[in-house]
């Protein structure tokens, strides 16, 4: 094998002028919108409720699978949105595209290991998915990263849990309930 070689390498994509679709503006969705404004994005969002926002085109689902480059799933596991995203989803995506998920259930993995096989995309980065069983394949591809949802687990976060929780039940009881679905 010539030096160098049998080392896969990614160079790594430029986020200025890319097209990011969010699904799901609630606050995850809506705060990483506000974060990528400033790396000159394009932000298509599809959402149960379009939002209206500016600088943020509100698209139907499979118009922000064909057209984004970068697709970030931050909305809620629920009966409608479980397995939302399968193999027909997945074949409107651009094989350059990078898709990223911070909720589990969304994503039909087994689909997803099934599309990998036949297809490309530049990288897939699954957080929550110690609620799932993961396809081996997916685990052992390398344009795969997989994480059990720990990014959040900071001192910091835990007191701002802590802070929700006591303003929810503060609210409730002051007949103001925050925080409601």
């Amino acid at each position: 094998m010539p030096r160098g070689g049998g080392i896969p390498f990614n160079r790594g994509k430029e986020l200025a002028g890319a097209k990011v679709g969010i699904i799901g503006l609630g606050h995850i969705g809506s705060r990483l919108a506000k974060l990528l404004q400033p790396f000159g994005v394009e932000i298509l969002t599809y959402n149960n409720t379009p939002h209206n926002q500016p600088n943020i085109k509100d698209v139907n689902l499979k118009t922000l699978l064909k057209e984004s480059d970068i697709i970030c799933n931050t909305c809620r596991l629920t009966q409608q949105t479980s397995n939302m995203i399968g193999i027909n989803e997945l074949k409107l995506v651009k094989p350059t595209a990078i898709i990223t998920s911070t909720t589990g259930g969304i994503i039909n993995l087994d689909d997803l290991a099934e599309f990998l096989k036949h297809n490309k995309l530049f990288g897939v980065g699954l957080d929550d998915v110690d609620q799932q069983i993961v396809p081996k394949s997916l685990i052992e591809n390398e344009l795969v990263v997989c994480t059990y949802h720990r990014a959040y687990d900071t001192n910091e976060s835990e007191r701002n849990r802590i802070d929700l929780c006591i303003d929810s039940i503060e609210a409730f009881l002051n007949n103001h309930p925050i925080n409601t679905i």
